[in-house]
């Protein structure tokens, strides 16, 4: 089954419900889509009911073209959006990456919708990391509270540990 999803500001979403058995809700990464979980679904449809969608600017899913369409926190609406329409009051969450990031501050901020959450090759969450929030560090530009909102155009984030350069690598064997 392929349903189109509506958000609460319109965006349809591709979502695709395969399988009985508990939910499992994959979230997909930014270099990828709903199809990137295409294994897994194969593999796990006989035992769990396999949720994927093409998030928000990933076709077949509609791309909005105002950059306020985007966010951390509309990614999690986005989420039990697809969750409430298909009727599932909680579910195994499963996110890789972008996807490990939405699975974990889903969990933050709906608990009683997650069953367990599986973050692959994801960012830590940013509030936990030691030190004070990459916002308030000497030399950031960036302003605000939000630990999960990009910076404007024209702020800068970091670009690496103190001294890195990016026009060189240094490995074992040397500077390359």
């Amino acid at each position: 089954m392929c349903p189109l999803v509506e958000t609460s500001d319109g965006i349809r979403l591709h979502v695709t419900d395969t399988g009985d058995g508990a939910p499992v809700l994959f979230l997909h990464e930014y270099a990828g889509d709903h199809r990137s979980w295409s294994r897994q679904v194969a593999e796990l449809k006989d035992d769990y009911r396999c949720i994927t969608y093409a998030a928000r600017g990933y076709l077949p899913s509609d791309v909005p073209t105002s950059p306020s369409a985007y966010s951390w926190r509309q990614a999690v609406d986005d989420a039990i959006t697809v969750l409430d329409v298909l009727e599932v009051e909680t579910a195994h969450v499963v996110g890789l990456s972008m996807g490990g990031y939405t699975a974990v501050q889903l969990g933050l901020r709906h608990p009683d919708r997650v069953r367990s959450i599986m973050a692959v090759a994801s960012d830590p969450v940013p509030t936990l990391r030691p030190g004070p929030p990459i916002w308030t560090r000497p030399g950031s530009s960036r302003t605000g509270s939000d630990p999960g909102e990009r910076p404007s155009s024209g702020a800068r984030w970091p670009k690496g540990p103190a001294g890195y350069n990016s026009n060189t690598t240094t490995s074992r064997r040397g500077t390359r």
